[in-house]
């Protein structure tokens, strides 16, 4: 049996302010930490997300975590 990993994990808040940690790319996996428009750096601190295109590599090398267990303890140990 093949499992699923799921793509979005709500670790914080409720559905009105939620903190989501969402797969972003498949291949290799990435993952993000969101929060109403803004995303949690890999040193627990929180940008403005920009558009796609406005994304190079030092912006997603510092914004996404090759895991969503990295990333939830980065907001854990950083939170809000």
């Amino acid at each position: 049996m093949n499992l699923i990993e799921p793509i979005v994990y709500l670790i914080d808040g409720d559905i009105l302010d939620s903190v989501t940690v969402e797969m972003t790319h498949e291949d290799p996996a990435q993952w993000a930490v969101r929060k109403r428009g803004m995303c949690m750096d890999i040193n627990g601190m929180w940008s403005l997300e920009s558009l796609p295109s406005g994304r190079d590599e030092a912006w997603l090398e510092l914004h996404r975590f090759d895991n969503h267990l990295t990333a939830t303890r980065v907001y854990d140990r950083k939170g809000c």
